[in-house]
């Protein structure tokens, strides 16, 4: 089923692959159903989904998309717009690569430890004339945040088996005559390591050429056709990035079809295991607390602003609120401050069950939305209520507008032009200034 969106929410994880088998055992081992299948308004087929860490102790947003061609240009665009629609904090590709006979075994899974640009060149002239091609690799490492997940990564070889096999992944057998080559290439356990990928726009099919590459950087043992795009990307957009790739061949005779489902299993497998015990990434702050910081910003520019008129009213010192009350009721010369207990307010009217009834100087619409009932605090004048948000305070001219502002069901409450949603907190009075 397929779900047209014109939308879309962040996510914690973009996951990109480049053909159906790695589509489907990344989505396998994500435990992503077919059901998760959205398009967007550009024709991108992608899929939704969650992984619980248990590094973080909470579920990551997962997106899992697939290029459906090789070549870094098309992985540039794709990660760019992954990147733009979803904000993703980390972006993987996850697939299969060929691999230098000696140094790595069929079926198993590197890390990326450093990208190797190997097309960038100068052509040149050698002093006799002759042409030249003069080598001029570019060369990046992950980021130390994803570099240190690595490091502390401890893949458990028990676990990342039952993974493997409960979720369609199988060791292949050797065919009649190649028992040995099995056995000394083609890995019979998941293996796991970290290591230097060379990337440029050439399926390679000769041996000798991914040696030659590893004449530019000396750690260099393995090569595909994407990383370098979606290196690019991510940095530009400040993003880090991982590639996770499973050896399916080492472009020479040892070449046989059934270890694409092999490795593209095999680094799926272990791609899902990092991202639930190794890979640590950050809970992102949730729209709430957002408004929050918007509120706590215009306060304190409200606050300025009140300092700043009281500056501007002269060298006037206020009275006393006991000396307004003496001054309002007529009495002169008796400048003994009267206790609160004895204040009375205004307009006062006995109670038929005897007392005086104190009358509320607070807007009867705020202190019914935010005080609580029965108050016991005294209320002060009206000309000297402070507002309290959280635990920042504003003065006079703090506009608070209580209820529902936009209409989406729930109180909100904006002050001046910002609106703040559930869990703010306001209180109305004088706190002491």
């Amino acid at each position: 089923m397929t779900h047209r969106l014109s939308g879309s929410s962040q996510v914690d994880i973009a996951i990109l692959t480049v053909i159906p088998p790695e589509l489907f055992a990344a989505r396998d081992a994500l435990g992503i159903a077919e059901s998760a299948r959205f398009k967007d308004e550009v024709g991108t087929v992608s899929y939704r989904g969650r992984v619980r860490s248990a590094l973080a102790r909470r579920d990551y947003e997962v997106v899992l998309t697939c290029l459906g061609r090789a070549g870094n240009a098309l992985s540039a665009a794709a990660v760019q717009d992954v990147i733009a629609r979803y904000r993703p904090q980390l972006v993987l590709l996850m697939g299969i690569a060929a691999g230098m006979r000696d140094k790595v075994r069929i079926g198993e899974v590197v890390f990326s430890e450093r990208i190797v640009a190997y097309e960038p060149a100068a052509m040149a002239r050698t002093p006799e004339g002759h042409p030249h091609l003069e080598p001029r690799p570019e060369i990046r490492t992950v980021s130390h945040r994803v570099q240190q997940d690595l490091v502390h990564y401890r893949p458990d070889e028990a676990r990342l088996r039952e993974r493997f096999e409960r979720r369609g992944g199988s060791f292949p057998l050797p065919s009649s005559g190649n028992e040995a080559l099995y056995q000394e290439h083609v890995a019979t356990r998941l293996m796991v390591k970290l290591a230097t990928l060379a990337s440029g726009e050439k399926l390679l099919r000769d041996p000798g050429k991914l040696r030659e590459i590893r004449s530019l950087h000396g750690k260099t043992e393995v090569a595909e056709m994407e990383a370098v795009g979606l290196m690019e990307a991510c940095e530009r957009s400040g993003l880090p990035w991982l590639v996770i790739r499973g050896i399916s061949d080492f472009g020479d005779e040892l070449k046989d079809d059934r270890f694409h489902e092999f490795a593209s299993r095999a680094a799926s497998a272990v791609m899902a295991d990092f991202i639930e015990h190794g890979l640590e990434l950050e809970k992102r702050r949730g729209p709430g607390v957002m408004a929050i910081a918007a509120v706590a910003l215009l306060v304190a520019a409200i606050g300025s602003g009140v300092n700043a008129w009281g500056a501007l009213r002269g060298s006037e010192e206020p009275k006393p609120n006991a000396a307004i009350a003496s001054e309002q009721s007529g009495s002169k010369g008796d400048t003994k401050p009267a206790s609160p207990a004895h204040q009375v307010a205004p307009e006062e009217k006995p109670r038929s069950s005897g007392g005086p009834k104190r009358q509320s100087a607070v807007d009867p619409q705020l202190q019914s939305a935010t005080a609580a009932p029965e108050s016991k605090q005294p209320v002060e004048s009206a000309s000297t209520t402070k507002t309290k948000i959280g635990n920042l305070k504003a003065g006079d001219g703090a506009k608070l507008k209580i209820g529902n502002v936009k209409g989406e069901g729930s109180t909100d409450t904006q002050v001046g032009d910002v609106t703040c949603g559930d869990n703010c907190v306001f209180e109305a009075g004088n706190k002491g200034e």
